[in-house]
């Protein structure tokens, strides 16, 4: 007999940098509540505590759709009806979780779940009310799946490139495969879901509606984080971490250095950022500042300290049309100065991946095509 599988995420190819706290928490969390489950059921049947001590537990902090208690909004994503289907949702927590918990810091990763059990419940009653015949009202949604959706909906925003290891089973063929995040997370879940909804409706085991919700709620938060670079009030964060007098020598120091860039002297910007790491206390520069320093270096002919800045830039929190024009701008650099054309070859080629359907695309094919002429040159014989 022959069957296939949807590929499975078994691990990833990055390496975490944090411990994902929060994110332990919920796995200790879910584990500890099924297994408190368990011991009720096995403490039933020693006849020790009520038959129906479970079934109160998923009726009153379940969600049911026809009821919508507050807290259930959140309590039903701690219950689960098995193992099977814990541990299922304990791997794409641990695997996607962990790495998006690294991206955001605890506090939006933890803004991004909570929402997403909302989002979740009002996807599942969107779901059941509109292609449902009302055999599920009364049903109580459990399982952690729904903000577990809203993380692989960030995740497939916030970092599409990431690359995971799955196993994949296809008739008589089975091993592992490698997908970025951009492909697993669309097609491998979230179309399985539209599709299972469609054809199947909302009367079904799986709360496909409330997956939707999740995501849905995920990749709105996913764009906001992404498209919103860091403000005033990012840098008056920073600065209001120093003591009182430090805070005073902070914001002159970060007044001297636009005061620099206003009049392209680099040098003395640059001054001013060495002696804030020397002192201990490092400028609080916007996104901004840093872009605008970097571009002042290139265009006084300071290739090399421009295209570490660029670098710099490039491993940080750029916007999509950010991360293009940097990249561009070092791509020039590596070519044109440092003639490394293997750095060259290795960002472009990460360029072209990223932004195919961008207007910008030819401007990368340009590159592409320069490089492709300066190795021609090296090999040509003189005459």
């Amino acid at each position: 007999m022959c069957c296939c599988i949807p590929p499975i995420p078994i691990a990833s190819e990055d390496q975490l940098h944090e411990k994902p706290k929060i994110t332990y928490i919920l796995l200790a969390a879910e584990t500890s509540v099924l297994l408190f489950n368990n011991i009720l059921t096995a403490l039933n049947g020693l006849e020790i505590v009520p038959g129906n001590l479970n079934e109160w537990i998923f009726q009153h902090l379940g969600y049911i759709p026809n009821e919508r208690y507050p807290w259930t909004f959140f309590t039903y994503s701690l219950l689960h009806d098995g193992w099977f289907h814990l541990l299922g949702n304990l791997l794409f927590l641990w695997i996607f979780g962990s790495f998006l918990e690294q991206r955001l810091g605890p506090r939006r990763y933890l803004f991004l779940i909570i929402l997403g059990s909302v989002f979740s419940c009002v996807g599942h009653d969107l779901a059941i009310n509109t292609l449902g015949t009302g055999q599920t009202i009364t049903i109580p949604l459990v399982g952690a799946s729904g903000f577990i959706s809203a993380i692989l909906g960030a995740f497939v925003v916030l970092l599409p490139t990431a690359k995971f290891r799955c196993f994949y089973f296809i008739l008589f063929d089975w091993g592992i495969v490698k997908l970025p995040a951009i492909v697993y997370i669309p097609i491998f879940v979230f179309w399985g879901d539209l599709f299972a909804l469609a054809y199947h409706g909302a009367d079904t085991a799986v709360a496909h509606g409330a997956h939707l919700g999740g995501a849905f709620w995920g990749i709105l938060f996913g764009i906001f984080i992404r498209y919103t670079p860091k403000t005033q009030k990012a840098v008056d964060r920073e600065v209001q971490k120093q003591d009182e007098e430090g805070q005073a020598l902070a914001r002159l120091a970060h007044e001297n250095f636009r005061q620099a860039l206003d009049m392209k002297a680099t040098d003395a910007a640059l001054s001013l950022i060495r002696e804030g790491e020397k002192l201990g206390r490092p400028l609080p520069l916007t996104l901004a500042d840093r872009v605008r320093l970097a571009m002042l270096l290139e265009e006084n002919g300071e290739t090399f300290l421009a295209a570490q800045t660029y670098r710099s830039l490039m491993a940080g929190d750029l916007n999509h049309d950010q991360r293009l024009e940097i990249g561009l701008r070092l791509a020039k650099i590596l070519l044109v100065y440092e003639r490394n054309l293997e750095a060259t070859k290795t960002l472009l080629r990460t360029l072209y991946k990223e932004y195919q359907t961008d207007p910008r695309l030819p401007e990368i094919q340009k590159l592409v095509d320069q490089v492709k002429e300066t190795e021609r040159n090296l090999f040509k014989r003189p005459r």
